[in-house]
Parts: C-alpha cells; structure tokens; sequence
C-alpha cells in the first residue's frame, strides 16, 4: 500500500478474504486529498483509489492580528486571511463578506471593496467622511433557518477597517 501523503490516511489490515484477498479499515486523520495505491503481492495489478477528506467548520471569529485597512481611492479584495477558522484544519472556508452600514462612496460586490468614482474616492456615511468602516463576515453555511447559537457561531460583527489617504 502506497499513500500519496504522510499523516492523511491511516490504513490497517483486518482480515483475509475466501479468495485471498484483504479487507482493510481506512481512517482519516488529516483533512487532505489524497491518493492510496493497493498492490496485488506480485505487483501485478493495482488500484488506485482517490480520497478527499473534508473537515467541517466549527465557527468563526475575526482574526486580530491582521492590519486591516483599505486606502482611498484602491479597490481592495477580501479574502478569508481576515477570519480565524476552528478547528484550524476546516476545509469549509467560504465567507462573504458585507458592509455594516450604507456608505456613499463604495461599494462591496463579490468581497471586493469597489469605490464608486475611482477619480473622486470618498467614503461617506450621512454626509460624513469616515476614517474607519464596518464590516461583517457570514460564513457560507449561514442562513436564516439556524438557531441563534448556530448563527453567531457563523457571522463575524464589526470588522473595522481604517481608512488611509494615499
């Protein structure tokens, strides 16, 4: 037996069948994909068999140690650095992210901050200039029919980003 990846699949013989071949129990240990390659004694025929392990999320928070800022005028993407994942291994890390407030100035489509009019960037709530905005952050398995526990398990409130001038 030939496992692609050290530490993913842990494979144990557990018994001999009638017409000499094995039954084996395959467990998981590490969310992986990865490919195991069963051998026949005299290394005649083969099978490969390709498995990917996924891990489910527990819940989400925002991540403090990461800078977060956007600079007038620069769309900014978002990506899932802004949000810790539990277990840390999770494969299950699709976040969508939303503004807190009606801002003038921008707009936030496909996580991706998009000034309105790149030649005159601002960033207006009620009239103001703002030097900081809001965001909140769903994870993609968020939806309305979860229980309260579940939810905030799956949203992250008031990721604040500074606003820099160029």
């Amino acid at each position: 037996i030939k496992v692609s990846k050290n530490n993913v699949l842990e494979i144990t013989k557990q018994n001999e069948t009638k017409k000499g071949g094995y039954v084996y129990l395959i467990r998981a240990i590490y969310p992986e994909n990865v490919k195991a390659t069963f051998s026949t004694k005299d290394g005649k025929a083969k099978v490969e068999l390709d498995f990917e392990i996924s891990q489910e999320i527990d819940y989400i928070e925002a991540d403090k140690n990461v800078n977060k800022f956007i600079i007038l005028g620069e769309n900014k993407i978002l990506n899932e650095n802004l949000i810790k994942f539990f277990p840390e291994t999770t494969t299950e890390r699709e976040i969508k992210y939303e503004l807190k407030e009606n801002y003038q100035g921008i707009s936030l489509i496909d996580n991706q901050i998009i000034f309105d009019d790149p030649n005159n960037p601002e960033i207006l709530l009620n009239g103001q200039a703002q030097t900081k905005i809001y965001l909140t952050a769903k994870h993609i398995k968020f939806n309305e029919n979860l229980s309260q526990e579940e939810k905030d398990k799956l949203f992250v409130d008031d990721i604040e980003f500074d606003v820099l001038y160029s």
